[in-house]
Formats: structure tokens, C-alpha cells, sequence
């Protein structure tokens, strides 16, 4: 026969099934949180009356959005790409261009600056990412070098160090619109790394990160997915680049 349970002594037989669903509602309840305090942030005390206060908001979200973008290799893949900011650089470069000699709307030049971004990201990783080591970070950072470089000498084309005055994508002055432009950014990359990292690219990522001798063994092929992880983290950080010549608001 069943020995009768004390008060307060556990038991399996009387123990409360654990509810699946309640650790995604919680997930959930705390997504829509933050991201409700997110949204308000500009409108509470003391960025509703500090223009420049909002200004940092809209510098640490891009901020935020790059970090991401960056530990998708550095994280996953552990390539540390020294020339993260020359990819941003790029995107910027493709959308001003666009925008100033030919005239292409500013909407539509933001997502211009993925395209060349993920080229140059795929010829990179795919001449350097056979190997290891830093090889691959350090050509990174040369890449990085000889696009400024480029940059600066094409005068004619860029104005070289003085830059390109694009028109921004308000009339309006206040830096609250260009904050929301970049939060929305940010929210889709973090969605689409979610994704990305919870899929069987991810899985292979986090192999080769850890142990690509063993990651080979079962079948992945280390130099393919570590520049499809390089490419998608440049065209991503041309896209963030790509908002900011008309992200910035006087």
C-alpha cells in the first residue's frame, strides 16, 4: 500500500505539472516591456526636454545594432573582424552617393549599402577564411585601410576629407524620428540574428566556434559557413551604414 505523505513533504504523485507555455509568456511579458520602454524613452524625463540626450539614444541603439552585427562572428564563429567599421564606412559611402549624384531617394538608399557591404565581406572571408589565426582579421583591417584610403584620394567623387552633405530623411529637426528609424533597424537585425542563431546555421556556428576539427568530423564544412557568417555580419554592417548619412539630424 501507498505510505500516506506528511504535511509539507514532497511527492511526485501531488506535485503541480509544470506548465510549458509559462516561461514563454513570461518571455514574452518581458519583450513587450522593454520594448514599450524603448519606444517611451524619448518622450520621459530628461530626454523629452533634452535634444542632445535623444541625440545619445540614437548614437547608443546604432551602437547596440553594430555590437550585434559584429558578435555574429566574433561570438559565433571567433573571427574578430578589424574591419567592422570599414563596412559600415561602405554602406555609408554607397547610400551618400547614391542620394547626392544621382539623385536616388534616401528611403531607398539605406538598403543600397548592403549590397556592396556583402560583396567585399564574401571576397574577403573567402580569400582569408580557409585559413586560422588572425589571418583573416588582419586582412580585414587592411581592407578597412584601402577603402579609406580610397575614400580620401577619389576627391572628385567623395570630396575626400571634407565629406558629402546628404539631405535627411525629415524636415524635421528634432532627433526623435531618426532614433525610431534606427530602434526599427536594430529590432529587425536582432530578429534576424535570433533566427539565424537558432537554426542549423547557428548550430554549425557555434561548432565551428568552438572546435572546428570536431565540427568537420560531422560533416560541416567550416570554410563555407564561417563566410556565409562573415558575409551576412558585413552586409548587415553596410546596412547600418547606410542609415547614417541620413540619420543625422542637426
Amino acid at each position: 500500500m501507498d505510505q500516506p505523505v506528511a504535511s509539507g513533504e514532497f511527492s511526485p504523485t501531488t506535485a503541480r505539472p509544470a506548465q510549458p507555455g509559462a516561461g514563454l509568456r513570461r518571455r514574452s511579458l518581458l519583450t513587450l516591456a522593454l520594448l514599450a520602454l524603448f519606444v517611451a524613452l524619448p518622450f520621459l524625463p530628461p530626454f523629452s526636454h533634452r535634444e542632445d540626450l535623444v541625440r545619445w539614444l540614437v548614437a547608443a541603439t546604432l551602437i547596440a545594432a553594430q555590437a550585434m552585427c559584429f558578435d555574429l562572428s566574433a561570438g559565433f564563429i571567433s573571427v574578430a573582424n578589424f574591419g567592422f567599421a570599414a563596412f559600415v564606412g561602405l554602406g555609408a559611402y554607397t547610400s551618400a552617393l547614391l542620394v547626392v549624384r544621382l539623385g536616388v531617394s534616401p528611403w531607398i538608399a539605406m538598403f543600397a549599402g548592403i549590397i556592396p557591404a556583402a560583396i567585399v565581406g564574401f571576397a574577403t572571408g573567402l580569400l582569408t577564411l580557409r585559413l586560422r589565426g588572425l589571418f583573416a582579421a588582419m586582412v580585414a583591417w587592411f581592407v578597412g585601410i584601402a577603402l579609406m584610403g580610397v575614400a580620401r584620394n577619389l576627391v572628385d567623387l567623395t570630396r575626400g576629407s571634407l565629406g558629402l552633405s546628404v539631405p535627411l530623411l525629415f524636415e524635421s529637426t528634432s532627433n526623435r524620428p531618426y532614433y525610431f528609424v534606427i530602434l526599427v533597424m536594430t529590432i529587425v537585425i536582432l530578429l534576424i540574428l535570433t533566427w539565424l542563431t537558432r537554426s542549423n546555421f547557428g548550430l554549425a556556428f557555434r561548432c565551428i566556434g568552438q572546435n572546428m576539427e570536431a565540427a568537420r568530423a560531422s560533416g560541416i564544412n567550416p570554410t563555407r559557413y564561417r563566410v556565409l557568417n562573415f558575409t551576412i555580419s558585413c552586409a548587415l554592417a553596410g546596412w547600418l551604414g547606410a542609415s547614417m548619412p541620413t540619420t543625422t539630424a542637426s
